[in-house]
């Protein structure tokens, strides 16, 4: 009989989950207290003789953070950081635990977020579905999800990546996609070299529970905690996420992480606020900049739906780090009260103080890539000259591991401070953008090659994609290769388009003759056939060629001639049979021995080839009738034969077919 692994039990002293944090006077933060504020975490236990423990924190523990740790002794002090254990009900808990226990590979750190874990509306009154989503869900897990089935995503961060997916691959080769065959090297450069360095298995069925896991370096994740370099981590974990298994370095990084979110949020803020503001603040910083918040199907309430249903977590997160900061404290008649901290409907009222020296301080002490990229944006805009400012930056650095360095606001920090509040908001929150953005959607748009497309075409799907598109086109970006190779369909929320190796950067025309035709033949727009000049919608026009090739692996067009052989001018032909027209103004933009070698003096293509024709209608006779109505509407668009008609992917999130949810699954008459 195989031996039973049990769970790994750290060290630290965490409060019992049993017992209410509200409650429970070891943890819970004295808000009126005369004490100085400096140790930025719960306050450890008195000994009976009134001091504090040999582990007491040092004063300058944010100063100096000592990211090589590897024991939770060495934390700055006992209950370091136990504000970021959020408390779930056992049972649940337990089960997530069971869902560790199938991966033999060693997982360092581990936690459950999203909606899966913390529900962001109110349990459904209606009989439980779970068995939609997870086909046998422990009776914990549907419990928890409260009639509202959601995939459970999962983070594993882990010492040493290519050793630990050559292990999982070896234990678990169905959770990967086709990248899986070429082995854990070719997994953790695709995991540690694009985007974020996250590598998500997606759709796993563990325990009868259907999940998504993500796997990152514990190097990557403790340096976006600590210095906001992508973001992408980062803010998930400024949210309640349940820890499962812990890590000190991790804890501490991100108990720094904790602090910069709610500075900056401070910095966003005016001088009085709310709680729900300040933690809709701090909720918000992970989905500026983040494409997929631009999807006409995300909830505008997400933010304040997150906040209003996890209002108790999100206490337990930042409350005891507000008791501790000097320049902000709890202003309400409410707090009196020892156990407003457990009444989810007391939204007390907070008030910071605005002194330029002290919120200097807060700027100052941001994390460093954060931080750097908000300086850069004032040296331009304050006009300081470039040796001026290196100058100012080498004095500020924090590179010096031989001093504490006391991170106090200088004259630059403060005048950044002394900004108009609606300037300075403008500025950082272009500053998330900017850290968020790029990533976010590389990390999306980065991803293995399918072992194959499933046959769903949803309207999420297609809103992602277009989103994608137009990120990239905004910036210059035309992918030019958009082909099934180069197609990521992972979740419903993450259905996307990969290998911007080869992307193209543009300005407004491209010449035929200046640059490699683009995509494969069959997939080509019409301008790139004729080898007229094309632009950004070439890309459109590739998405679109794409549909009958993933949905029953056949092409949109074939451009064989009855002799069996490949035609440009069967191709034309075949596109002008469903398509209509080309019109006269690209004809003679074009190559004009193409032209010649297709169309005769009167305009009419010479010695038709084509045998058989498929309509739109035919192809997707499968669909209800007034879905296939919208749906053939969007096609005509991307596929028009026009360039100058081909919508931009900004203007195709305002198509009709986009704004519903249909049927999961499209039946295709080939």
């Amino acid at each position: 009989m195989a031996a039973r692994r049990l769970p790994i039990r750290f060290g630290s002293s965490l409060p019992s989950p049993t017992r209410s944090w509200a409650f429970t006077k070891q943890y819970q933060p004295i808000f009126l207290s005369a004490t100085p504020r400096r140790n930025l975490a719960t306050q450890p236990p008195k000994t009976s003789q009134g001091s504090n423990t040999p582990s007491s924190p040092p004063a300058d523990w944010e100063d100096n953070p000592n990211y090589s740790i590897s024991k939770f002794s060495q934390l700055p002090h006992q209950n370091f950081g136990v504000n970021q254990h959020i408390l779930i009900n056992d049972e649940f808990k337990e089960s997530l635990r069971q869902i560790l226990w199938n991966f033999r590979a060693p997982i360092r750190y581990a936690f459950a977020y999203g909606s899966g874990v913390f529900p962001q509306s109110k349990p459904s009154t209606t009989p439980s579905s779970a068995t939609s989503i997870h086909p046998k869900a422990p009776a914990a897990v549907e419990k928890a999800q409260g009639g509202n089935p959601k995939v459970i995503d999962f983070i594993f961060g882990v010492s040493y990546t290519q050793h630990w997916h050559s292990l999982n691959l070896h234990e678990h080769r169905d959770h990967y996609s086709a990248l899986g065959s070429l082995g854990s090297g070719a997994v953790s450069a695709v995991q540690d070299k694009w985007g974020a360095g996250v590598y998500f298995n997606p759709y796993v069925t563990v325990n009868g529970t259907l999940i998504k896991y993500g796997v990152v370096n514990l190097d990557t994740l403790c340096t976006d905690l600590s210095e906001w370099s992508t973001l992408y981590l980062a803010g998930r974990l400024q949210k309640p996420v349940k820890i499962l298994r812990d890590d000190p370095r991790v804890r501490l990084a991100n108990q720094v992480n904790l602090l910069s979110a709610l500075r900056t949020a401070l910095l966003l803020l005016p001088p009085s606020f709310t709680e729900e503001e300040l933690y809709g603040t701090i909720a918000s910083i992970s989905y500026m900049g983040d494409p997929r918040m631009s999807l006409p199907t995300e909830d505008p309430s997400k933010v304040a739906n997150i906040v209003g249903n996890n209002l108790p977590n999100f206490r337990r997160l930042y409350l005891p780090l507000i008791e501790n900061l000097p320049n902000v404290k709890l202003n309400d008649s409410k707090c009196s009260n020892p156990e407003w901290t457990s009444d989810p409907s007391s939204n007390v009222k907070l008030a910071q103080d605005m002194d330029p020296v002290k919120r200097g301080n807060m700027v100052r002490r941001l994390p460093k890539s954060f931080r750097s990229k908000l300086y850069f944006q004032y040296q331009k805009k304050f006009q300081i000259p470039q040796l001026e400012f290196n100058k100012m930056l080498e004095s500020a650095s924090d590179e010096d591991a031989t001093r504490i360095n006391r991170r106090e606001g200088g004259g630059f920090e403060r005048r950044i401070a002394s900004e108009p509040p609606e300037d300075l908001r403008a500025e950082v929150r272009g500053v998330i953008k900017n850290t968020i953005g790029w990533p976010s959607t590389s990390q999306s748009l980065k991803g293995p090659l399918t072992a194959g497309f499933r046959k769903t075409w949803s309207a999420s799907d297609e809103q992602q994609r277009f989103l994608v598109l137009d990120y990239a086109h905004s910036r210059g970006v035309v992918h030019t290769d958009i082909q099934p190779s180069n197609i990521m369909i992972q979740l419903p929320d993450e259905s996307l388009i990969t290998e911007y190796l080869n992307r193209t950067e543009v300005d407004i025309n491209i010449s035929a003759q200046d640059l490699p035709q683009p995509s494969p033949v069959l997939l080509r727009a019409t301008e790139v056939l004729l080898e007229a000049s094309w632009r950004l919608s070439v890309d459109i026009w590739n998405l679109r060629a794409l549909i009958p090739e993933l949905l029953y692996a056949q092409k949109m067009f074939s451009g064989r001639t009855k002799a069996g052989q490949y035609s440009t001018k069967t191709h034309i032909e075949e596109l002008t049979r469903l398509l209509g027209p080309i019109p006269q103004i690209l004809i003679e933009k074009s190559n004009q021995e193409i032209v010649r070698e297709i169309w005769d003096e009167q305009k009419e293509i010479r010695d038709p080839q084509l045998v058989k024709f498929v309509g739109l209608e035919e192809r997707f006779a499968g669909m209800e009738s007034n879905e296939r109505t919208k749906f053939i509407a969007l096609v005509r668009t991307m596929l028009a034969v026009d360039p100058e008609k081909r919508k931009s992917a900004k203007e195709l999130l305002d198509e009709d077919w986009l704004k519903h949810e249909y049927v999961d699954d499209i039946t295709v008459e080939a």
